[in-house]
């Protein structure tokens, strides 16, 4: 029997549900071809696919159900799954050829870190040969695992610089624990939170550092402030080239139902109904000019075709497509977070002042976003600017940021604002170590011996309001 625990269990009874509804949907479908066009393969076709596809769904099902009846449901975490001594004792530094002295200040930090609040905020600072490594996987092992059986490993995000990390990490924790870690790369937890598909490519130092500061993201929210302002509606929506609704409507129409972000579903839906209802009086509107002009002729002129013509083809258009028009007029008008990130990066020169380092990115970032592409140091301001857009927030008890020093300080002010009610733990490896970060317990996990003095007993979890970004 494996043994999981009740989401697990409930998610691939979810999974089998789903299927099911799938093959009752089939076999519908089956049974109405078969009524319309024969219940033979040779008069019917159709009927030989249709039967393929219920047949490898079916087994889908039932392999599904074998392995649902091979479960069993933990109902409490147990020693017997695990050896919690060791990852409340961890011997860590037992190979490094060190003094018995430095070798037990590093041990006290790293169960400091190990044992930190799953609410809390900590930074650790680390070079190679600290036991960094090892220290992460413990600290993912000991917030499962000694957290009064409250915690489960979908409730810990593990964030990597890419998948290769991601393995790595999943096949060094079955050591400890049996659940599957939640970790995903960088670039694809950028992808959900944008829901978008772009890729990573290399772009330099200088740039992403550029796109990394501080005085970036203050443009960054520069720009969508106007954006929201002014930027969103910028045609009237037209059918033939003859308005439909003036810009003005939309605008107040997007902002109706919160005065600050857009709600594009519901203005979209506002306009259909109101084209709906008034109809008649719409269509005329659009009509009544060439109408007009034609019965302003001479019987006699030939022009008069023309106008009747145009007038006849704007009533058949707004019959048979105007809903479709407003659709697409509102999906063209929420633009994917890339498209406005191009939008403000094309537009920089109105937001930096007499300092032109900025722009020395500005063409090659505009030529990689066409092909779906971003560099490290766009993501910091994608995020903010999706956030800003929408003030889409996530849930989350505790989000490990592994190998932060690739995305530096802006990226975990960020990761703040999208899980404000989140524990962060940060695993920074870099000689330079980060230290301005309001409300973390910051731990330089290093080989060199100091005379601080630490105490498990003592560490708090933190209680100083961190800043959100767009208030630097």
């Amino acid at each position: 029997m494996k043994k999981v625990h009740q989401y697990e269990y409930d998610n691939l009874l979810k999974s089998i549900e789903k299927l099911e509804e799938e093959l009752a949907d089939i076999r519908r479908y089956k049974g109405e071809v078969a009524i319309h066009q024969g219940d033979n393969w040779h008069d019917n076709p159709i009927l030989y696919q249709t039967e393929l596809k219920e047949t490898a769904l079916m087994s889908q099902i039932r392999n599904l159900r074998e392995e649902l009846y091979s479960y069993e449901i933990i109902k409490e975490r147990n020693t017997g799954m695990l050896d919690l001594s060791e990852i409340l004792n961890p011997n860590i530094v037992k190979d490094l050829d060190l003094p018995e002295g430095k070798k037990s200040q590093i041990k006290v930090k790293q169960n400091i870190i190990i044992k930190h609040p799953i609410g809390g905020k900590i930074l650790v600072n680390g070079i190679d040969g600290s036991g960094l490594e090892d220290t992460l996987l413990y600290r993912i092992a000991y917030l499962i695992c000694s957290s009064d059986n409250k915690v489960d490993s979908k409730d810990i995000l593990v964030l990597n610089p890419n998948e290769i990390y991601s393995q790595f990490l999943s096949e060094k924790l079955t050591k400890f624990i049996t659940d599957d870690v939640n970790e995903k790369s960088i670039i694809s937890f950028t992808n959900e939170y944008l829901e978008e598909k772009l890729a990573l490519y290399k772009s330099d130092n200088a740039s992403d550092k550029l796109k990394s500061s501080k005085e970036y993201s203050k443009l960054v929210q520069e720009f969508v402030e106007s954006y929201l302002n002014d930027g969103i509606v910028t045609d009237d929506l037209k059918i033939c080239d003859e308005i439909l609704f003036s810009k003005d409507e939309i605008k107040s129409a997007l902002f109706n139902s919160n005065k600050s972000l857009p709600n594009y579903n519901w203005a979209c839906m506002y306009f259909i109904n109101q084209y709906k209802d008034n109809y008649q009086k719409l269509s005329d509107k659009l009509t009544k000019k060439y109408t007009d002009i034609y019965l302003s002729l001479p019987f006699e002129n030939s022009e008069r075709k023309e106008y009747v013509a145009k007038a006849n083809e704007i009533r058949n258009i707004f019959k048979e497509k105007g809903t479709k028009i407003i659709k697409d007029y509102f999906k063209k008008l929420n633009r994917k977070t890339t498209d406005i990130y191009a939008m403000f990066v094309s537009n920089l020169n109105n937001y930096i002042g007499d300092d032109k380092s900025l722009l020395q990115f500005q063409s090659e970032t505009l030529k990689m976003i066409k092909k779906h592409k971003i560099s490290v140091g766009d993501i910091s301001a994608l995020l903010y600017m999706k956030y800003l857009l929408t003030n889409n927030t996530i849930s989350q008890k505790n989000v490990i940021l592994n190998e932060s020093q690739y995305y530096g300080e802006l990226f975990i002010n960020v990761l703040q604002i999208i899980f404000p009610d989140s524990g962060l733990t940060i695993f920074n490896r870099n000689h330079e170590y980060m230290s301005d970060q309001d409300g973390f317990e910051i731990v330089n996990l290093d080989i060199q011996y100091d005379t601080s003095n630490f105490d498990i007993e003592e560490i708090k979890e933190p209680t100083s309001k961190v800043k959100q970004l767009k208030n630097n």
